[in-house]
């Protein structure tokens, strides 16, 4: 009972290591981060010397306590916040005070409390303590001298460089500490229990399966990570085979077979089964941030370490552009942009275009570059303009390059004319329109349409081609338009859209 207890509050610590540095904030440069290492340490130490029923546990009890009542007073955090917020992600929950406070109390009465509690325990005992370790032994040299607390540590380590390796997110790194930190892991434990059999190949092809499994999705992730598990729990039955070790067994094979290589990597695959990682990178600047891909939509996502941020739905990402604030991403979709708050995890727009009426339109303007045969370069431009208000509700650029190419670009003329029409029913030509590698003619159509609710909206259609359009062409697009709108319910759709969903 006394060997589970340690390797319990053992696990604790190590959470609380893994919290504390793999903070947002925690870099190894500041003081801070050292203060709560040398915390954690002498916790560690006051738990073995603990565990060896030693008459000298007070000194690194009086350390800790001491390094304790330091970080107190100067407003020093602990990472114990960190350590009870983390569990909401990793189990995919919303957040809860009740249970964050609960869980933090809980992990706070079993770090400083019960240490107090069991040396209190042991006083009381006669027969209980023993006065074997030296001065220095109870100062921190007992991690490296005992066996037990020289293996915990060297597994600490191997952790810690795992972890950094997965918040670096770099591919090659991660692939090396994903094969490496588990593999050398397990040695220890074999080393430690002296377990001579162990079949180290079948590790690594199993870590090897567990990477690569990023970049599947649905049923094929599934199967390669049960087959990674399953290989991983083969191996490490070699514990309870030779040492019946059925606990050993058990915790062994999570702590190779899912935590190691899950830090590693950088993130838990365990969520988002549906989509996959399009490659091995993050976004630029965001680490921890990158695509997701739903292969038969062929839209994009995006997901952080611990679940989805930004469902596939969109054509693509792009940051570090004029129109936003750096955290913020424009998130790209048929002709139009939403912004999405990194760091909030919220949405917000900054025009009044109707997604759901865009969205629509776009579909037929798709249907009829394909149904006049637009060649390369040959490209069109749609708005519809709320009348009594003179909102944008839908700008369209579209292009035909093998596929239809959307336009986001603000500061030069998509269609470069004069010649518009604004008055309804007329038509204006232009037969030169020069754009950087072709010269094209341009034919410019408005309309009013008025819905069912007698609300009018100016529909302006101008399309660019290798020859003249034809008025007939222009017509056509604008009547499938206005009949659309006379369809919808055009008051709910162009409502503006609040998103803050994970």
């Amino acid at each position: 009972m006394r060997k589970i207890l340690l390797e319990f509050d053992l696990a604790i610590c190590s959470l609380w290591t893994i919290a504390a540095l793999g903070s947002r904030i925690a870099w190894v440069d500041t003081p801070a981060t050292w203060i709560v290492m040398l915390l954690i340490m002498s916790r560690l130490l006051l738990s073995f010397t603990l565990y060896h029923r030693e008459k000298k546990s007070w000194i690194p009890g009086l350390l800790f306590m001491g390094l304790t009542v330091f970080a107190i007073s100067t407003e020093l955090d602990i990472k114990l916040s960190e350590l009870a917020s983390k569990v909401f992600p990793l189990l995919n929950l919303d957040f809860n005070r009740w249970w964050y406070v609960g869980l933090t109390l809980a992990v706070a009465t079993w770090l400083w409390v019960v240490p107090l509690a069991v040396f209190l325990v042991n006083i009381f005992r006669k027969g209980f303590l023993t006065d074997t370790l030296t001065w220095k032994d109870a100062l921190g040299k007992l991690l490296w001298t005992d066996k037990t607390a020289r293996t915990f540590c060297s597994l600490l380590l191997i952790t810690i460089g795992t972890l950094y390796a997965g918040l670096a997110m770099n591919a090659r790194i991660c692939l090396f500490a994903c094969v490496v930190t588990p593999t050398l892991s397990f040695h220890l434990l074999k080393r430690y229990y002296g377990l001579e059999k162990g079949k180290v190949w079948v590790l690594v092809i199993s870590m090897l399966i567990f990477f690569f499994a990023q970049t599947h999705a649905g049923l094929l992730r599934m199967a390669m990570l049960g087959i990674s598990f399953s290989m991983v729990i083969y191996v490490c039955s070699s514990f309870y085979q030779n040492k019946k070790k059925l606990l050993l067994s058990v915790m062994s094979a999570i702590y190779v077979g899912i935590m190691l290589p899950s830090l590693a990597i950088g993130n838990n695959q365990y969520t988002c089964f549906n989509v996959e990682r399009t490659g091995y990178y993050t976004l630029d600047t965001y680490p921890g941030i990158f695509s997701i891909e739903d292969k038969k939509t062929g839209k994009i996502g995006l997901r952080d370490r611990y679940g989805l941020l930004v469902k596939p739905e969109y054509d693509a990402f792009v940051y570090h552009t004029a129109r936003h604030w750096f955290g913020e991403l424009e998130l790209r979709k048929n002709g139009y942009y939403t912004l999405y708050d990194i760091c909030n995890n919220e949405y917000r727009k900054d025009n009044h275009i109707s997604y759901q009426l865009q969205d629509s339109i776009c579909q037929m303007v798709e249907e009829h570059l394909l149904e006049y045969d637009y060649k390369s370069d040959e490209r069109l431009e749609v708005k519809l303009i709320e009348a009594k208000n003179s909102h944008v509700r839908t700008h369209i650029k579209a292009l035909k390059n093998e596929s239809v190419i959307y336009d986001y670009d603000d500061k030069e003329a998509f269609i470069p004319t004069d010649s518009v029409s604004c008055t309804s029913g007329t038509i204006v030509r232009d037969s030169f329109v020069r754009l950087e590698w072709c010269m094209l003619k341009s034919l410019s159509y408005t309309h009013d349409a008025t819905t069912n609710d007698s609300a009018v909206y100016n529909i302006q259609v101008t399309l660019a081609r290798e020859n003249m359009p034809k008025p007939k062409e222009a017509e056509t697009l604008v009547k499938k338009i206005s009949r659309f709108l006379k369809k919808v319910d055009i008051i709910s759709i162009t409502l503006p859209h609040y998103y803050n969903e994970r």
